[in-house]
């Protein structure tokens, strides 16, 4: 009965979502996970990219959002529009509007958080200041949390706004491609060791990409640097 309603009212229910009808839109995401519909699961996340989620008074409207709505926003790959800042803001404000029942998911929904997409600033300041103060929580869970943020303080993109998730996206796609030039760069025997790299991607793909790269690939960048260094220093001479 179930999968014969969605068949037929899916396209409908899909583009009935108005823009920024934030009780209507609550109630469809919520509908999409009870009858797990993967459809209109991801209208809504689309649809999310073009909501305000800044203020107050917005945020406000996500409160009738259920935990597994707020899991799937956390860990979704498909709000690319949504600044990662808005995105805590968003979570840890429907954790703390009813503190006392969803203190549980704090750590589960925050854990998500692309700190390193966030500013400084606001690291230092607002989201440090929440994950500090917040009640509810025990030690160990504040901790870990507090752990997440610093590594995000200390791993941020060195842009001084707040970041969407399509930057990450796009760096990804970015260091992929510094890497492969230098693999053809060692494959070719290029003399020169440069291959079109830059000294700014080389040095973006060893601090966000090496601590996590696989031996091989670490193999790769180790033996370009070396033999780069070993170019440079044979054509000053």
């Amino acid at each position: 009965c179930i999968q014969w309603l969605l068949e037929h009212t899916r396209a409908v229910i899909i583009n009935s979502i108005e823009p920024n009808d934030y009780e209507y839109f609550c109630e469809i995401f919520k509908f999409g996970h009870t009858v797990f519909c993967k459809d209109l699961i991801e209208a809504c996340l689309r649809e999310l990219n073009v909501m305000q989620t800044d203020d107050a008074t917005q945020l406000n409207l996500f409160r009738k959002l259920d935990f597994y709505c707020l899991k799937t926003i956390a860990s979704s790959e498909s709000i690319l529009k949504v600044s990662e800042l808005s995105i805590f803001k968003l979570l840890s404000h429907w954790c703390k509007s009813d503190l006392d029942r969803r203190a549980c998911h704090i750590e589960p929904l925050l854990s998500q958080v692309q700190y390193c997409l966030i500013d400084k600033d606001s690291l230092t300041g607002s989201v440090f200041d929440w994950v500090v103060n917040i009640s509810g929580i025990d030690e160990h869970t504040r901790l870990r949390l507090l752990i997440k943020v610093k590594d995000g303080i200390k791993n941020t993109w060195s842009i001084p706004t707040n970041r969407c998730r399509s930057y990450t996206l796009d760096k990804e796609i970015e260091q992929k491609s510094v890497l492969q030039r230098i693999s053809d760069c060692l494959k070719n025997g290029d003399t020169s060791y440069n291959g079109n790299i830059t000294p700014e991607e080389l040095q973006d793909v060893i601090e966000h990409k090496f601590k996590l790269a696989d031996n091989s690939t670490r193999m790769c960048i180790l033996q370009y640097i070396s033999k780069k260094e070993k170019s440079t220093d044979c054509t000053l001479r």
